[in-house]
């Protein structure tokens, strides 16, 4: 079998001659489905009809536009100016918008409750929009796929249009900081609780001896008495600072020592430690444990990732060291041996303060101007929502289409082959005055073709000879020569027969038009794809 080839570009005839002539012209030509179609409604572009938008079910903030451009049905949500408040106020973040023949044939719960997240058209995010628009081809519209909807001569449209609306948050930040020191207000444990600490005893060579003047910023040197309970044996003293943090920590710092040594934390996480090693919480406090000699040197620690907005705790644990034979040292004394601690925290945060809370309402198009009038109350029957819908009248104009289901054959070369195409006018389509059929083959030799007569007119004609070689295509046109009036409604079929001679195997594109000759326009185009099988 000779090798079929596909071709995939397909010409379509423009020009036409009148009277018995063929067209001289080809060109592309929309597909039936797309050309002339003409839809009259009430709704411009210019005086589009406006349906009143309400949220929060009686907040009257906008409007929604329908009209007709001829082509398409269009759609416009709009805020008015005074709530959209130039970017400041309401805006539009969420659209759904569903199209149907009947209030049924929206999307809905078996409760009626209408699903707007399974309406067809729509945008989910418009980021605060004061308008939204959606212009969509009659023949494309649809209700759970483009095109499923079969708009009629004459419908009533049952529209949707759900949107959501939002008021932004406006808010401004605060900065704050603040310190806190070590003094009466931290707090030890004493064994039954906690309790007030106590300022300590002050050695006369803590002060002066600190690389960071702590006590000039109000800290003071605290302890759990004011001289110590065990200047031999030394003491391990658990102490706690409670502390809030207004908004979002932004820094963090803690400046600390201790006479001997500490651990510090920040609710429950650790910071950093000085001058104590090892098991020393559980340890005789011997040097090993304890350092007596480097105190005087207080850490800075950035404390940023363990603090958080609200309630916050500092803990310290601190070791006053062993002082005695064990170490080499004489005894300890409450004033040879002291123990004492010194502290300052400082926070730096941000509050966000709200001036405006962020808002949000669901809103409808409804009916009427005032929602709750009778004519407006178009809502889902036995819903409980008070989701609504709006209707809107149309009046179409369609054209012509040419449609076949045998054109493409297969046929076989030497063998006759039948196919019928038929067109049809709807009832709301035009009249036309005269129009003619005409065809090409492409890529084809005339010769090719053995024979081809058309049933119309009550008889077989011949249509080989209306046929001619233009290029590498042939051309030509059936029906009366000189063309005849087409009513609305009609519905006719023509018969063919056709033999296509030996060398006539292949794949060829046939394009069929229906031409206006008085206002020399293409009506209607059907474009098929012809299979030539080689013959016994």
């Amino acid at each position: 079998m000779k090798k079929l080839i596909y071709l995939i570009v397909l010409a379509l005839i423009l020009g036409l001659v009148l009277t018995g002539c063929l067209l001289s012209n080809v060109g592309q030509v929309p597909t039936s489905e797309q050309s002339g179609i003409t839809y009259l409604t009430k709704g411009t572009e210019a005086v589009p009809i406006e349906f009143p938008l309400y949220a929060g079910q009686d907040w009257l903030v906008g409007e929604v536009l329908v009209w007709d451009d001829g082509v398409n049905l269009c759609v416009k949500y709009r805020l008015f100016p005074e709530i959209f408040d130039e970017g400041d106020g309401w805006g539009i973040t969420e659209t759904h918008l569903a199209v149907a023949t009947s209030p049924s044939g929206i999307p809905q719960t078996k409760k009626h409750n209408p699903i707007p997240g399974q309406f067809l058209y729509g945008i989910d995010e418009l980021e605060g929009k004061d308008s939204w628009e959606i212009c969509i081809p009659f023949d494309q519209l649809g209700v759970e796929e483009p095109g499923d909807l079969k708009v009629v001569c004459s419908d009533e449209l049952f529209i949707a249009a759900h949107a959501v609306v939002e008021l932004p948050e406006i808010s401004h930040t605060e900065s704050h900081s603040f310190c806190i020191v070590s003094d009466t207000e931290t707090e030890y444990d004493n064994g039954s609780g906690w309790v007030p600490s106590v300022l300590a005893w002050v050695h006369t060579a803590w002060n002066p001896g600190l690389d960071i003047k702590l006590n000039l910023d109000g800290a003071e040197w605290i302890w759990e008495s004011y001289e110590v309970l065990h200047p031999i044996a030394g003491d391990i003293v658990d102490f706690q600072r409670a502390f809030d943090i207004v908004g979002t920590p932004a820094s963090g710092t803690l400046y600390i020592t201790a006479d001997n040594g500490y651990e510090a934390s920040v609710n429950g996480i650790g910071v950093g430690s000085a001058q104590v090693f090892g098991d020393w919480e559980t340890s005789n406090l011997t040097q090993t444990f304890v350092d007596r000699d480097n105190w005087q040197s207080v850490e800075t620690w950035d404390i940023i990732l363990k603090l958080k907005t609200g309630d916050n705790i500092l803990n310290v644990i601190v070791a006053n060291e062993y002082m005695g034979p064990l170490d080499g040292t004489s005894d300890g004394t409450i004033h040879s041996n002291p123990g004492g601690l010194i502290y300052k925290l400082c926070v730096d945060s941000e509050e966000k303060v709200i001036d405006r809370p962020y808002q949000e309402e669901t809103a409808w198009a409804a009916n009427a101007e005032i929602k709750g009038e009778e004519e407006g109350t178009m809502q889902f029957v036995d819903s409980k929502s008070w989701a609504t819908y709006f209707t809107y009248d149309i009046e179409v104009e369609l054209p012509p289409i040419i449609s076949s289901e045998d054109l493409a054959g297969p046929f076989t070369a030497g063998e006759l082959g039948e196919f019928s195409v038929t067109t049809v006018n709807p009832s709301c389509g035009d009249t036309y005055d005269l129009v003619l059929f005409n065809f090409t083959i492409f890529d084809i030799d005339l010769l090719d073709i053995a024979s081809f007569d058309a049933y119309w007119g009550g008889g077989w004609h011949d249509e080989l000879s209306t046929m001619s070689q233009v290029g590498d295509d042939v051309t030509g046109y059936f029906g009366p020569q000189t063309g005849f009036p087409m009513s609305a409604p009609y519905d006719e079929t023509t018969d063919f027969e056709i033999t296509f001679g030996t060398a006539g195997t292949g794949i060829y594109n046939v394009v069929i038009t229906l031409n206006d000759l008085v206002n020399v326009v293409v009506l209607a185009t059907l474009t098929e794809t012809v299979e030539v099988l080689v013959g016994p």
